[in-house]
């Protein structure tokens, strides 16, 4: 199996990793992350690596010998040139993989979509426009029927009233509140006539105190 990162024993522990050739978008994704966790590891040793040759470096300064001190420092340099690299390498893998991912999500929503597509031009193979409106049109007339059957139900049965029977019994009941009236009214007064009217032929209307006066005038 051929690796396609294949450092020196000194950068660490090298973990094979083989190239992306499968079409399989599930597969490739999952390269790359295995993938950008191996540079991420390697990346992490180089920065150890530097650090270490640092410290070395500054304990050979302490004693004097610049010579061994100068060789840390030119090591260190190549080494932070490596971890500059592998940074540049891991940023532009996690970009290829965030837009496999990306793709990989918009190819099966548009395969679901197409699949959608078809199975419903599938099912409107059996029905069409006008068979729905022959449908709808039916229904219609069920529920008129169903509506005018619920009113006939609903008719009263029997011998009806006559519609103007009530009139006639409203107008004979007002009859009997106008006969009430009359026989409530009071008796008309007794007129009565005096001597002393007869050249003029007038006559006056007296209440019955004024009739009694009058009689005992008389009598006297």
């Amino acid at each position: 199996m051929t690796s396609w990162w294949n450092p020196t024993s000194w950068f660490g522990a090298t973990t094979a990793v083989v190239a992306p050739t499968m079409t399989d978008p599930a597969d490739a994704i999952e390269l790359a992350m295995d993938s950008i966790d191996a540079l991420h590891s390697k990346r992490m040793h180089l920065l150890k690596k530097s650090a270490d040759l640092l410290k070395e470096a500054k304990e050979h300064k302490s004693k004097g010998d610049k010579t061994r001190a100068m060789a840390c420092m030119k090591r260190k340099q190549q080494v932070d040139t490596l971890a500059r690299q592998l940074e540049g390498q891991l940023l532009n893998l996690e970009k290829t993989s965030m837009m496999m991912d990306s793709t990989a999500t918009t190819v099966e929503l548009a395969h679901t979509m197409k699949s959608g597509s078809d199975t419903i031009k599938s099912l409107m193979q059996d029905v069409s426009v006008g068979q729905i409106e022959d449908v709808a049109d039916d229904l219609n007339e069920q529920m008129v029927d169903a509506h005018d059957l619920g009113e006939a139900l609903a008719r009263p049965l029997g011998v009806q009233d006559d519609p103007d029977a009530e009139d006639t019994i409203l107008a004979e009941m007002d009859e009997w509140d106008r006969d009430a009236r009359v026989d409530n009214l009071p008796d008309a007064p007794e007129t009565v006539r005096s001597n002393n009217d007869n050249d003029d032929g007038n006559s006056k209307v007296l209440v019955p105190e004024e009739e009694e006066e009058t009689k005992i005038a008389v009598e006297i």
